[in-house]
């Protein structure tokens, strides 16, 4: 028998992120991924990144902060001296890696299975790892189309399109910001007059078609509005659709779309993290530890606090007893751990009317960003929240 992951649903994310490789940029998101694993309401089955500019120079340094915060990081760097405008990557909690119970597997070894089986491809625009999703084998494919033509290819686009086919299967689970839209009448909203460039879009149609992959957005929007790019031109906002999310057609997997203004959602003017929830019967995942909120230790009085009760422990002890210091240290440890617990508990629930209306706020603005009714004084304040 299955058991159901919490109340069976998992989340699978795509965002272009418009860079992490600024000082503390990816340790923050990391740790931003970990707390919405942790806290935000349904589990993370894998986040899928554009766009990172990450310098592959560092990518031991990369892998050991990914580590910390118990995520596996799939990461696809672009050529050496590219740092901008490039890369894809996959980010896997590891408390979301399932286990294969055939193999009577541990978690340790589910992620080296995993990562075993990591492909990066087309100069560090796809990254991909294979996964079990609710007990079936799935290619987690995270994909960054060209932005702009080159001198030296005038269908860069295209060509990126042609070649992506190669990586995707039946099986494939697509998160890619494609920079074309698969129905300009649909999903782009602008003011401009010029040409938009939507080269590249018929042949990501034909690719997803040739392995039966299901833009879930589409088919569960039908002809509603739904817009995940958002930039200021000289015409006015340019609403588009670019980032889109692919699902398999696999028997036992349920595929629904959802927003994801939640996630990570520090530059609003420019792309929308989107979602799709998978619920199925999964096998037992990983059992990872908890973790406390380390904002915890930035704040001088709850610092103050464990001064005075490692302090008052530690003058209380029996010093006629032999174990005394180690009894004392296992009751400190005791002591901090339930102090800690409770404090993060505290902060996770504390939430004032401010915070509250705030949030109901940023909540309009996002309906209408999604819906393409927003203008930019509307995204400026959006951008300023």
């Amino acid at each position: 028998m299955h058991s159901l992951h919490g109340n069976g649903s998992v989340r699978y994310l795509s965002k272009n992120l418009a860079g992490l490789q600024s000082p503390g940029r990816l340790k923050h998101f990391l740790k931003h991924l970990n707390m919405q694993n942790r806290t935000g309401g349904l589990p993370i089955g894998a986040c899928l990144v554009q766009e990172h500019n990450l310098d592959p120079q560092f990518r031991e340094n990369h892998q050991r902060l990914a580590h910390y915060f118990r995520v596996l990081a799939i990461i696809a760097y672009g050529p050496e001296g590219e740092t901008q405008g490039t890369g894809a990557a996959i980010f896997i909690p590891y408390s979301s890696i399932e286990l294969d119970t055939s193999q009577s597997e541990t978690l340790h070894e589910a992620i080296d299975r995993v990562a075993r089986t990591k492909v990066t491809a087309l100069a560090g625009r796809l990254a991909q790892v294979t996964t079990l999703v609710a007990g079936k084998p799935v290619q987690i494919t995270a994909a960054y189309a060209p932005a702009r033509k080159t001198k030296a290819c005038e269908k860069l686009r295209v060509v990126f399109m042609k070649r992506l086919c190669r990586y995707l299967s039946r099986n494939t689970l697509l998160g890619i910001d494609a920079n074309c839209v698969p129905d300009t009448r649909l999903d782009l909203r602008r003011d401009a007059t010029s040409e938009y460039d939507n080269e590249g879009a018929n042949e990501l149609a034909c690719a997803v078609a040739r392995f039966g992959l299901i833009d879930t957005a589409r088919e569960e929007l039908g002809d509603e509005p739904f817009f995940t790019c958002h930039k200021n031109t000289q015409a006015g906002v340019c609403h588009s659709r670019i980032d889109q999310i692919y699902t398999p057609d696999l028997d036992d997997q349920i595929w629904t779309h959802k927003p994801a203004h939640d996630f990570w959602p520090g530059v609003h003017i420019d792309h929308d993290a989107i979602s799709v929830t998978m619920l199925a019967a999964v096998p037992d995942r990983g059992h990872d530890v908890n973790r406390l909120d380390e904002a915890l230790f930035d704040d001088v009085s709850f610092n103050s606090g464990l001064a005075e009760t490692i302090t008052s422990t530690w003058d209380a002890r029996d010093q006629n007893s032999p174990t005394s210091a180690r009894d004392a240290w296992e009751t400190i440890k005791k002591r901090i751990t339930s102090m800690a617990d409770a404090e993060t508990l505290r902060k996770r629930t504390a939430s004032t009317a401010a915070a509250r209306a705030r949030d109901l706020h940023i909540a309009f603005l996002e309906t209408q960003l999604s819906s393409g009714t927003l203008d930019s004084a509307g995204l400026a304040d959006l951008s300023a929240l």
